[in-house]
This record gives C-alpha cells, sequence and structure tokens, in this order.
C-alpha cells in the first residue's frame, strides 16, 4: 500500500475523533471522505485512505457515537497538551535561510518638534558625497521580466543596481541597528486558520455542529455597506444534478454554473431561481433536488478541488430564497473577514482564493453566498461570529501581525495621544513621533495609521495636513553603474536556471515568532523580529557558483506545476575585469552621528567580513555584495566652499579613517539602549551578515515535497509541537 501524508491521516483522525457521525463503521467511513475529497483536496484513492484512518482511530481506540467520548473538545483559548518537544528529532526540523534580529523594545523616537530641516543648515552638520564601490561576490539578479526569464536591469546599454535596492538594503540596516520602528508590515493582516487540531478550530466546528449550527446567507452591499441576508440551506447530492457529473471534481466554478445554466457573476447573480424538493435526511444532512414543486432557491457550488479528483465529490448545496431582512455587518467582522480573505497588503487590499472570484460581484451589487456561525443579529457583539465562503471555512486567528507587534513595545505605535482645548474643551489628538531611522531616511504614512495602537479619540481630526504624515528624507542613492574596466556575464552561460522562488510564510508561526506557545492566537506570542537572509560565500573556500546554481536547482521537484518554476538569468562576474559597480550616496545637513549610522550600515561597523545580500535568490547565496571602498566628501554648514574635507576608505582599513562618525553613532545609541554594541540586536545582524557556506546546518530550507509527502509532515510536526499546548519547545526555534 502506498505511503499516505501523516498529516492527512493526523487531520482525518482528528476530524472523525470530533464528528457526530452515525452508528455504523460506514457511516463514519463516508463522513471522513467526504471530508477528505471535498475540504482537504485529497484526490487518491478513498479505500486506501480509510485503510490508513481506521488503522489510526483502532490505535487511538476512538469511540463510536454510541460509546463515550474519550476525547473532549477543547474551549476556545484553551489547548489540549501538545506532543512533548523532542530536542533529537524536532530541532533538526527548525531549518532556514533567514534568521531574524530580536526586536527592540525601545524605539530611538525624536523629541517632540525636533526634526531635522531640510531649508535651514544647522550648526555642527553637513553635506556630503559618498562614492561606494560594491564588488559582487556572487551571481545578481535585480531583474525584469523579458519573455518567460527574468534578466538583469539594464539602463540603457549598461547593467545597473537601482538606486531604490541599495537605499532599501541600506536602510533596513539601519532599522535593526538604530532600533528603528517596526511598522511597515502588514499589521491589520489576521491570518486564516483551518486545522481540526488547534482549539480554536476545534471550538468552531462544535459550534457549527449545535443549534443554530451552521447557517447561511447572502452577502450584499445595502447603501454601500456590506451586509448578511440569512437564509435556509441544505445539501445537494451531485449524482442528482442534470447532466453527466463523473468528472464534477475537476470543474472550476465556472463550468458548474454554466452546467446547470446559473448566473453567479454580476449584478444579476443568484436570482434565477428554481424549484428544489426535499428528498429527506442522511446522518444529520437535509437533501434536496431540482423538482417541479418545492421551494424556490439557488444552485452554490464550491470551486475546483485541488488534484485529479480520483474519487466524486458527494453533495453541493442549496440556498433558499428569503424575505428577511438584511444585517449589516459591524467594521470589525468585515475587516477581519477581508483580511483573512486577501493577499497581505498594507492599504489596498488584494483578494485572494474564492475572494477573487465573488468580489467583483459583490462591488456590482450581486448576491455572494456565505456559510456564518454566531449571531448575526449580534455581530458586532458576538466574539464567536465569523463568516467565510465555504462550509468548513478557514476562521481568523485572534491576534493580528499588528497586535503582536505592539507586545514587543508601544514605541513602536507611530503617533502619541496629546490633549489640546478647543472651545473651551479638551480634546484628544495624535501626533506623530518620528525616529532616529524616519528622520534620516524620510517616511510616509497615511492619516489613519497613526491610529494604530491606540483606542479611538473623543473628537477624530477633521483634516490631517500632507506635511504632518509625509517627509522626504535627507539621504538620496543614485544608480550604481559598472566601475571603469569592470566586466559582467551572464550566468548560467548554458541559459536561465529553473527554480521555485516562493513567497516568504509568516503564518508559519514556529519560525516568526517566539515565546512559550508560538501562535498567532495565544497571547504570549510575540514577533521573531526583523528578517535577514543568511550570507553564504566565503573567500577563498567556497566557488562563487556551483553550489548556487545547485540550491536554485535544487527547488524543482516531480510534479511540481508550471505555474510554481521561474527561469533566471543572472549577472556574474567576469574574470577579465574587476566585480566592481560604483554609486553615489548624496546626505544633506545631516549629524555626525547620522551620517555615522550610514557608514556602521555600509561597513558593518568595520566589520570585514560582513556581507549585504540584495536581489533574487537571497536565500540560496545569490546577490552577495560588500562595501570594497568609499570616498568620502564631506562640506560642514556654515564654512567656506574650501573647507570640504575627503576621506579615502577601503575595506582593509577596518574601521581607521571612518572612527570619528562610527563612533558618534555608538554614542548616541549607548544613550538610547545601555550596552547596545553588545546587545542581542547588533550581535544578531553581525551573525546573519558574516558568511556560512551552503552546507551549515539548519541553513537550508526543508526540501520541497521528499518522498512520501515527508516535509508537510515536518511543518505539521513543528507546528504541534511549539503551538497550543506546547512542552518544553524553546522560545525561539531559529538562533538568532
Amino acid at each position: 500500500m502506498p505511503d499516505m501524508p501523516e498529516n492527512l491521516i493526523a487531520d482525518l483522525t482528528t476530524y472523525a475523533r470530533n464528528r457526530r457521525a452515525g452508528p455504523r463503521t460506514d457511516d463514519l467511513k463516508e463522513d471522513v471522505l467526504d471530508h477528505a475529497y471535498e475540504v482537504l483536496g485529497f484526490d487518491g484513492d478513498g479505500d486506501l485512505l480509510w485503510t490508513a484512518v481506521k488503522a489510526r482511530i483502532e490505535a487511538e481506540r476512538l469511540p463510536r457515537r454510541d460509546e463515550p467520548e474519550l476525547v473532549p473538545v477543547a474551549a476556545p483559548g484553551k489547548a489540549n497538551s501538545a506532543p512533548p518537544w523532542n530536542p533529537g528529532t524536532d530541532a533538526v526540523l527548525a531549518t532556514a535561510p533567514f534568521r531574524f534580529v530580536p526586536m527592540n523594545e525601545t524605539v530611538s523616537r525624536l523629541p517632540p518638534d525636533s526634526l531635522t530641516p531640510h531649508d535651514k543648515p544647522l550648526p555642527g552638520h553637513m553635506s556630503c558625497i559618498l562614492d561606494v564601490d560594491w564588488r559582487v561576490e556572487t551571481p545578481l539578479l535585480i531583474g525584469e521580466l523579458d519573455g518567460d526569464v527574468v534578466m538583469p536591469f539594464r539602463l540603457g546599454d549598461d547593467y545597473a543596481i537601482p538606486g531604490a535596492t541599495l537605499r532599501g538594503a541600506i536602510r533596513a540596516v539601519v532599522e535593526a541597528l538604530a532600533f528603528g520602528r517596526l511598522f511597515q508590515t502588514n499589521r491589520h493582516k489576521r491570518f486564516a486558520l483551518r486545522d481540526f487540531e488547534h482549539p480554536c478550530y476545534k471550538a468552531f466546528v462544535t459550534q457549527g455542529q449545535g443549534k443554530p449550527g451552521l447557517q447561511a446567507g447572502w452577502l450584499t452591499l445595502v447603501d454601500g455597506e456590506p451586509h448578511i441576508t440569512p437564509c435556509k440551506w441544505g445539501y445537494v447530492k451531485i449524482d442528482s444534478l442534470p447532466g453527466n457529473t463523473d468528472r464534477w471534481v475537476t470543474k472550476d466554478r465556472h463550468a458548474k454554473y454554466r452546467h446547470v445554466g446559473s448566473d453567479w457573476k454580476g449584478p444579476g447573480a443568484f436570482t434565477k431561481l428554481r424549484m428544489f424538493e426535499f428528498r429527506g435526511t442522511e446522518k444529520d444532512r437535509n437533501l434536496y433536488s431540482e423538482g417541479r414543486a418545492g421551494t424556490p432557491g439557488h444552485y452554490v457550488f464550491s470551486g475546483k478541488l485541488p488534484g485529479g479528483g480520483g474519487k466524486k465529490k458527494l453533495f453541493e448545496y442549496v440556498f433558499f430564497e428569503t424575505s428577511a431582512r438584511p444585517v449589516p455587518l459591524a467594521d470589525g467582522v468585515w475587516e477581519t473577514f477581508v483580511t483573512t480573505n486577501s493577499k497581505p497588503s498594507q492599504n489596498k487590499r488584494v483578494a485572494d482564493g474564492a475572494w477573487k472570484e465573488f468580489e467583483p460581484s459583490y462591488k456590482q451589487g450581486g448576491r455572494v453566498p456565505v456559510f456564518f456561525v454566531g449571531d448575526l443579529a449580534r455581530n458586532a457583539a458576538d466574539e464567536t461570529f465569523s463568516f467565510g465562503l465555504t462550509r468548513l471555512y478557514r476562521i481568523p486567528h485572534r491576534n493580528s501581525i499588528g497586535e503582536i507587534l505592539l507586545r514587543s513595545g508601544q514605541d513602536h505605535r507611530p503617533a502619541e495621544k496629546t490633549s489640546q482645548k478647543r472651545g473651551g474643551k479638551t480634546e484628544e489628538t495624535l501626533e506623530l513621533r518620528p525616529d532616529f531611522v524616519e528622520n534620516l531616511f524620510g517616511y510616509v504614512y497615511e492619516p489613519k495609521d497613526l491610529e494604530f495602537g491606540h483606542d479611538k479619540l473623543t473628537r477624530a481630526p477633521d483634516y490631517t495636513p500632507p506635511a504632518s504624515v509625509a517627509r522626504k528624507g535627507r539621504v538620496a542613492f543614485e544608480f550604481a553603474r559598472p566601475a571603469s574596466g569592470a566586466r559582467f556575464r551572464l550566468w548560467p552561460e548554458n541559459g536561465p536556471v529553473e527554480t521555485a522562488m516562493g513567497a516568504p510564510k509568516p503564518a508559519f508561526a514556529p519560525f516568526y515568532l517566539v515565546g512559550p506557545e508560538k501562535d498567532y492566537s495565544r497571547d504570549g506570542a510575540r514577533l521573531a523580529g526583523r528578517k535577514r537572509y543568511i550570507a553564504r560565500y566565503r573567500a577563498g573556500q567556497d566557488t562563487p557558483s556551483a553550489p548556487l546554481k545547485e540550491a536554485l536547482a535544487g527547488q524543482i521537484s516531480d510534479g511540481m506545476s508550471k505555474d510554481m518554476k521561474t527561469r533566471l538569468r543572472f549577472l556574474a562576474p567576469d574574470p577579465a575585469g574587476p566585480p566592481i559597480f560604483r554609486g553615489r550616496i548624496r546626505c544633506h545637513n545631516v549629524s555626525r552621528a547620522e551620517l555615522g549610522a550610514l557608514l556602521w550600515a555600509l561597513t558593518f561597523g568595520g566589520d570585514r567580513q560582513a556581507r549585504h545580500l540584495i536581489g533574487r535568490g537571497r536565500p540560496f547565496g545569490a546577490g552577495q555584495i560588500a562595501a570594497q571602498a568609499i570616498t568620502l566628501r564631506i562640506r560642514p554648514n556654515l564654512a567656506p566652499h574650501d573647507a570640504a574635507e575627503t576621506v579615502e576608505w577601503t575595506e582593509a582599513h577596518g574601521r581607521d579613517r571612518l572612527a570619528p562618525w562610527l563612533e558618534a553613532f555608538e554614542h548616541l545609541m549607548e544613550e538610547t539602549a545601555r550596552g547596545w554594541k553588545s546587545s542581542a540586536q547588533v550581535q544578531a545582524l553581525l551573525r546573519a551578515a558574516r558568511p556560512r557556506g551552503w552546507a551549515g546546518q539548519g541553513t537550508t530550507y526543508l526540501p520541497y515535497q521528499p518522498a512520501g509527502g515527508r516535509q508537510a509532515e515536518h511543518f505539521a510536526r513543528l507546528r504541534k509541537v511549539c503551538g497550543p499546548g506546547a512542552i518544553r519547545a524553546p522560545d525561539r526555534l531559529l538562533p538568532p
């Protein structure tokens, strides 16, 4: 018998444990397989799957409905004990090509009204130009799509590194060094949850099985606001649908509605009525099929199941027409639904999954079928209320990223409450408090951003002047171009390398959170910190290209879809010339400490080992660069033009020649946080920047889909031993 994925068996066993199936084993089998195909997307042999699940059920002595329940469903917020952490086997699963600089509780905020002006030269400040020679050590790709291949960026006829790329890389280092505010995150994002062993999802499933249980309704726009109109619903056997339904699970949602001639998009969605007759009850399911008489309603179909559809899905749904009045949704309820069903974004949300299909109809005034649990009439006050687009929809975690961020310190809020007199009354307002980094590099906030982390004001501001939420920086990065005599070539020489470049997965709490229970629904969890990829190439010990190509190609596995693959062509140094890009940085009206912060970030405080990573392929060692030389020209404010000072620095100098400015920054930071230089933040930043090769333990991704699907099992294991009810799991999985 072929191996079945362990996480699938575990999910189905848990599902069976919490279902109220009929007393016969055949009923439980049908219910479990229905769930496997319909919800979990299984598309293999049902009999083999049931054999594996049944063996697990018997091993755990799972009770049937007529036997006492052995394993209770956990209440919201309470967790059954997880398997204990095993240092011998679990620690080796905690492997990734990135680390986190721990969060700083203290933020280097400026005193009120102390922003450095652009138009007033300050005594003791200066303007300067830095010409930086960037040495490229591993193949580099800041790319643009050319056909189906991502090719290196060009500026005219020359290859170039955009100034925005370098600015972003250096600002990220300064933010970590200078204890900046962590705000440019998807703080509104509330990750979704559909884990049948999670205590919150167990509570949701139990709620859906009780009275009134899982309910249905139509989501619509009424006077520009979201509403749900409740309606009754039932099941429709797919075998009872008109026409040939043999390949039903392979059809997408549009093909299914076309099959029965129903409109499901646009302002006229779900307006063509059909009659449905009651066909009896099976295992607590009220069954209906289309007929000449009965109750008016509409077919509601799920989307295409993943995989090839080895067994037919058994049921779809009918939503009945209703005369009920629409019920408005509270702002928080709607916000949670939208963020759960959208791609991460700070401002404009981008619909994802089924919501991507339904959102246009919703905005055009059409109806969208939804399921919900809880008290719709009291949805603003009912903490258990939620709704979604499928029967067993994903529910939101209790905490958003922003709510967890604030556990690292209230200084990460961009604004403070202040009071002012108006008309004889004291009213509250919000005042932005920029930090050291924002004062130097600039910032852009939306007026609503100022409210982050605060309760509602006694009076909302009528107008927020743009100048109070946005400011230009005093540091400008120009394009870096090949230095005189520099030579670069396309790599690999024989054509693009095919790889899989997945997006970061901050939803994976064991890596992205720290605390006794690393879970977005637990009160003790905190953000792991600022993400940094590990530098790889060690001059004199490693070859810069071969291990990178092997690492990139190693992301491809048998059965991976074409959509997951990407083809890349990098820029590699040519031995015929120096591997140097030269770029200019301009600074205006900066203090000695500010210039020191910039130099510290460029050179990592004179650390000769530390390196930067830019562009694509950073998890695998691509884009490793170093500041090889800096020509620094300084003109103090209020000084004669001929008073300019020039400093020539190379890597060989270390801290020498830059020490006055580095020390000014270090002194400032010691005043902000005593022991700054030896702090966990600075040391973690330097450790990640010091190359450690490609074969270091714990520095690579888990192999993608190895035999038996064990990658998914490993991730499931880490979630289990580090999540709710964790026993002896380390506070931080990835060492800083």
